[in-house]
């Protein structure tokens, strides 16, 4: 099915990402394993240290990001680029000027853990 979303039909909530406050809209997580939500960040906003289990693409909607992957250098991305993080990059984020970013994931938060397909039984 189908699923449309404009700006004003987005319904954000507060999280916590890693010990980091911020908005969150969940655009879809029906299946599939994947997640695709937005996160509203607030410049300078930082979200620690750390790794995903699985692959991880961040679209920068609006704003600017920088991003530290395996202790290198800080990378900028502005508006309309992305970054494609493998699993078990370790990594730091940090919104550089106010950013809304869409995360398409594996499902692999701790609150939402990865679901998997139960093998069908069949009779004969």
């Amino acid at each position: 099915m189908a699923r449309y979303f404009n700006s004003e039909d987005r319904a954000w909530t507060p999280v916590d990402v890693r010990g980091t406050m911020m908005d969150k809209a969940i655009l879809w997580d029906a299946g599939f394993d994947i997640q695709s939500s937005m996160f509203r960040m607030t410049r300078d906003m930082v979200i620690a240290r750390h790794t995903h289990q699985h692959w991880v693409q961040v679209v920068v909607i609006e704003g600017e990001m920088r991003i530290e992957a395996d202790g290198g250098e800080g990378v900028h991305i502005r508006q309309g680029g992305c970054y494609l993080l493998a699993p078990g990059d370790t990594h730091v984020e940090c919104a550089v000027t106010d950013s809304i970013v869409l995360v398409t994931q594996l499902d692999d938060h701790p609150a939402y853990p990865v679901r998997r397909p139960q093998p069908q039984s069949t009779t004969l």
